[in-house]
């Protein structure tokens, strides 16, 4: 069967740059715990971690769905692809037997 790249050429941008995206926020560091500071401040610095990891995980999950929507579509162009070559495959049969009774008929 063959791949169909223009589709997956077609969807490569997209994939691409929410990848890139994703690198970059998680190449960065989270908010760190100070252990030495009082009961407020880490209450806060944590908060902001929870946030951060909120915000990566809702990231991580658009990219995810992103990706599955994109093989979603390479999939249903596998499947129009091969249901093609199928009909192909029962036409040249076709034309086949009718050329054989043609030659056999004489």
């Amino acid at each position: 069967m063959p791949v169909p790249w223009t589709t997956i050429i077609a969807t490569l941008p997209t994939l691409i740059d929410a990848a890139g995206k994703l690198f970059k926020k998680t190449s960065a560091p989270p908010p760190r715990i100070n252990p030495s500071a009082d009961h407020e401040e880490k209450l806060n610095a944590a908060i902001k971690q929870l946030e951060y990891y909120e915000s990566l995980q809702a990231e991580q999950s658009k990219l995810l769905k992103e990706t599955i929507e994109q093989l979603q579509n390479v999939s249903l162009s596998c499947s129009t692809m091969a249901r093609r070559a199928n009909i192909a495959i029962v036409l040249a049969i076709v034309s086949l037997l009718i050329t054989a009774g043609t030659l056999l008929g004489k």
